[in-house]
């Protein structure tokens, strides 16, 4: 058994179980050994890889109907990019916008 299965075993034994979501975040989050803590790579050499990991087109779909939804809109807007990549999304968006 590897050191975050370790931990798993010990909370689920201490506690006599743990909920579902307590176990994803220990097997996704925990530091130093949980999934996402491992610095592991998201593209095409990783373990998945998402729409931007694909190249810019689904940045671009978005930027395009943005600027749609801007000049129905006529105002200020702030655009966040909630996902879990790099920026790229965002990149790709603004990039089209521009």
């Amino acid at each position: 058994m590897n050191e975050l299965e370790q931990r798993i075993h010990a909370e689920i034994a201490e506690k006599g179980g743990v909920p579902f979501s307590r176990f994803m975040e220990l097997a996704l989050y925990e530091p130093g050994l949980g999934y996402y803590e491992t610095h592991r790579e998201i593209g095409r050499k990783g373990d998945f890889y998402t729409s931007v990991s694909v190249g810019s087109v689904f940045g671009e779909m978005l930027g395009f109907q943005i600027a749609n939804w801007l000049q129905e809109i006529q105002g200020n807007v702030q655009l966040v990019e909630a996902g879990a990549h790099d920026g790229r999304l965002a990149g790709d968006i603004m990039t089209y916008l521009r």
